[in-house]
Order: C-alpha cells, then sequence, then structure tokens
C-alpha cells in the first residue's frame, strides 16, 4: 500500500486512543510512525513500532491509552527547518519520519524521507521452509502442495517472496519434499519475480528445521527462516536489524494469542470460594512460524535428521545461547487448515 505525501494526516491519532488504535493506525497507513496529538492539535508525541514491540515484550495488552507507550521526547522539527537540514538530520540519525510544529507546538506537517534513502538490497539469504505434507488441507493439496495455494489468486509462496522482496531481500532458498516438482516449475529460478530462487530437495519429509541442514552455501550473515504457509507483512528487513542488534544467537517473531475462558473460574483457598474471576483471558506470545538465525546457529542442526522448529530452539536454550522474541503487531495468518485459508481469502477480499 503506498501513499502520497499529502496523506500525512492519516497518521495522526488523538490523545485519548488506545495503544491498539495506534496499531490499526500503524497497519492500515503503511507509514512506521503514528502522531499522537491533544484535541487543540498540539503535537504530544509519536508511536512506533519498536514502542509497541516493547509493550508487548512486557506482557502488556493493548487496551491501555497509547500515551503510556508515546515518545513525548521525539524529534520534531519547526517550519523554519530548511529541507535540506532536514534530510542531513534524517540521515545522520537514521530517523526518517520527523513531524512539523509550528510555533505554538501544533502538528503541521510530517516528513517523510525514506524514499530519499533508497536502502540497498540485503545479501541475507531467506530461506522457505516449504516440505510439508500439507494434511490438514486436504483434498485440496491432493494434487498441489501447500505453498502454491493460492490467496486471492495468488500462491501463498509469492506472497511471501514479494513481501520479502519489499524489504530489500533478493537471495531465496526453498526446501521441497512434497510435490517439490510443482513449487520448482512455479517459482523456477525466481527471475520473473525479480529475485534469485534456488532449492534444497529432502528426500523424506525433515521437519521445520531439519530441511537446513541440507544448505551447502556457507554464510556470514544471518539467514531469515519462513514457514511457507505464513503470511505476514512485517517488514522483514527490521526483524534482521533487530537481531543483528540484540546480538542473539536466534530470534523468533512471536505473535501475542489470547485464549478466554468461557466460564466464571473460582479461586479456591482452604476450601472457601475467596473469589470469582468472570470469563478471564489468557495472554501469550506464540511463535509466529519466522525465525532468525545466526550462522553459528545452524551447526546445531544434524545432517538429513528429522528436526521440527520447537525442538530444535530448546537445544540451543539448554545449551545457553540467547533466544530473543520479537513481538509483531502487523497482519499475520497461519494458513494451516481449509477453515483458515477460508478466513484470509475474506480478508483479502475485503480490503
Amino acid at each position: 500500500m503506498s501513499f502520497k505525501i499529502d496523506d500525512w494526516e492519516q497518521a495522526i491519532i488523538p490523545g485519548t486512543a488506545t495503544v491498539l488504535d495506534a496499531v490499526k493506525n500503524l497497519n492500515d497507513t503503511g507509514f512506521r510512525i503514528a502522531l499522537v496529538v491533544a484535541e487543540t492539535g498540539r503535537f504530544i508525541g509519536t508511536v512506533t513500532d519498536g514502542d509497541i514491540r516493547r509493550h508487548l515484550l512486557h506482557g502488556n495488552d493493548l487496551s491501555g491509552n497509547v500515551k503510556n507507550i508515546t515518545n513525548l521526547g521525539a524529534i520534531r522539527v519547526s517550519t523554519e527547518v530548511s529541507k535540506s537540514a532536514i534530510e542531513k538530520m534524517a540521515k545522520q540519525r537514521g530517523i526518517f519520519e520527523i513531524p512539523v510544529v509550528n510555533s505554538f507546538g501544533k502538528l503541521v506537517g510530517l516528513n517523510l524521507l525514506r524514499h530519499k534513502f533508497n536502502q540497498k538490497f540485503l545479501k541475507n539469504k531467506f530461506v522457505l521452509m516449504a516440505g510439508g505434507l500439507g494434511t490438514r488441507m486436504r483434498p485440496l493439496t491432493n494434487d498441489i502442495p501447500k505453498p502454491l495455494v493460492p490467496i486471492n489468486g495468488v500462491p501463498m509462496i509469492q506472497h511471501i517472496i514479494e513481501f520479502a522482496r519489499e524489504s530489500g531481500f533478493r537471495d531465496f532458498i526453498v526446501s521441497v519434499n512434497y510435490l517439490g516438482d510443482k513449487i520448482k516449475e512455479f517459482l523456477k529460478d525466481g527471475l520473473w519475480l525479480g529475485v534469485k530462487v534456488s532449492y534444497v530437495s529432502e528426500a523424506v519429509p525433515l521437519g521445520t528445521a531439519g530441511g537446513l541442514s541440507l544448505i551447502k552455501d556457507a554464510t556470514q550473515d544471518p539467514m531469515v527462516i519462513c514457514n511457507a504457509d505464513v503470511l505476514s507483512k512485517l517488514d522483514f528487513r527490521d526483524l534482521l536489524d533487530f537481531h543483528t542488534e540484540s546480538g542473539a544467537f536466534a530470534t523468533v517473531a512471536a505473535r501475542v494469542h489470547e485464549v478466554q475462558n468461557p466460564f466464571g473460574v473460582l479461586d479456591i483457598q482452604q476450601g472457601r470460594i475467596v473469589g470469582v474471576q468472570e470469563k478471564p483471558k489468557h495472554r501469550s506470545l506464540v511463535s509466529a512460524g519466522i525465525y532468525v538465525l545466526s550462522p553459528e546457529a545452524l551447526k546445531f542442526i544434524p545432517f538429513e535428521k528429522y528436526l521440527d522448529i520447537p525442538e530444535f530452539l530448546r537445544s540451543l536454550i539448554s545449551k545457553n545461547y540467547s533466544i530473543v522474541p520479537y513481538p509483531i503487531h502487523e497482519m499475520w495468518a497461519d494458513v494451516g487448515t481449509l477453515d483458515d485459508l477460508n478466513r484470509i481469502n475474506e480478508l483479502d477480499n475485503g480490503e
């Protein structure tokens, strides 16, 4: 989704908004910033993806007031600052969305400068695990592999590659097994998508991690790993940057999952009911099926042995390697069943 510079006002949210409102604003506009203002139009501060991720990491929900996560000291410029000075500031500080305020502190504009600084293509490899049998989507997957199941007329795996390409990735590796020839026939070498695609073939299913052992090209850079039935509009470059800056051995993209108990829960102490909690919600961060692995981590994957990612991560944790979560609020869907497929197609048709 793209916007003209004049559309900057869509990034405005009131100081009475919730954190969830800020999330929706970021997702709907495609901007990397939400602008929080008072009723008078006075600029209060900004909310970015990073602010929301930190909020979720601390176990907070999205119902609180947006001011709880607003950066009150966010960089802003006055209307008197020249365009060249603003661009110099953006380049020096790596901040490409800079609000403009007048002499009364009222928000009057937003400098959107990211397009001015073309980010280079990433040399990091993007690996798609596409070897699953797709048993939960049968009979649809009797004749086509799940990664080729269409979402709004376009195969899932093409959606993922195009999302990643927008983030700067150009070098893709696809791990195939079940009906893998059909995936190869569709993607070919990737040139028609503006990327390079190579393949590793699992002679037998090796799980969500085992196929990584077949990657022979040595790399000194972290790799992004994504299940080929997961759709997300997160910025994979930001995910990679987060991993690098954290110094982690592995990073797991994590999604907030909420389960509501349909009953009143009794608090019982010494045989007596001392409280009743009506239909409580349990919140947790769950794996989103997207990971970043440092090159050293691949050495712990046994060659051509069945291994799923959870087991692999547990083995790294047992060795005291640093594994960190990366909470995502962007559109995300695990298309594992026919119900999931119908749901995501309805969402796409409604956009």
